[in-house]
């Protein structure tokens, strides 16, 4: 897993969107994807990647925090459904 860096999405799927993919045609209005990479401050960590421990923590913190901010998102449209 050499020189690999985490990425994560966040996608709001609404139900336009949804009905956009099913009849193969783009939506009216324009989705908004968030994007959380994990960018490592120190040459040497990125050039290795995951095979890093101290990257891999970074990484994992980055996803728990990622976890928490999509949750926070999902709430918000989960309420005015």
């Amino acid at each position: 897993m050499s020189g690999t860096r985490p990425t994560f999405y966040l996608v709001p799927v609404t139900r336009e969107l949804s009905n956009a993919v099913i009849t193969g045609q783009y939506p009216v209005t324009q989705t908004q994807v968030l994007e959380c990479a994990t960018i490592a401050t120190h040459v040497r960590r990125t050039s290795t990647g995951m095979e890093d421990t101290e990257y891999r923590k970074l990484a994992l913190k980055r996803f728990l925090i990622f976890k928490a901010l999509a949750k926070s998102h999902w709430v918000r449209i989960l309420d005015r459904v």
